[in-house]
């Protein structure tokens, strides 16, 4: 539910995409969020988008999902 209301907010507020950062050792949570639609993608080399604030060492998968319009 909690995704669904995010995702709702973001299309309230005009967003095309959701997109998060998930711990890749977070099984759970990469089944939950794929099962939603979610796919991991590749951030683009030349990106300024905001890196995660993690441990050193923690490895995570960069996933995003189009929000589609009401």
């Amino acid at each position: 539910m909690l995704v669904a209301e995010a995702e709702a907010r973001a299309r309230s507020w005009g967003c095309r995409s959701v997109a998060l950062h998930c711990d890749v050792s977070n099984l759970a949570a990469l089944r939950l969020y794929k099962s939603q639609g979610y796919k991991s993608i590749r951030v683009p080399e030349d990106a300024k988008w905001p890196a995660p604030k993690i441990a050193e060492g923690v490895r995570y998968e960069f996933m995003m999902k189009l929000v589609p319009k009401s």
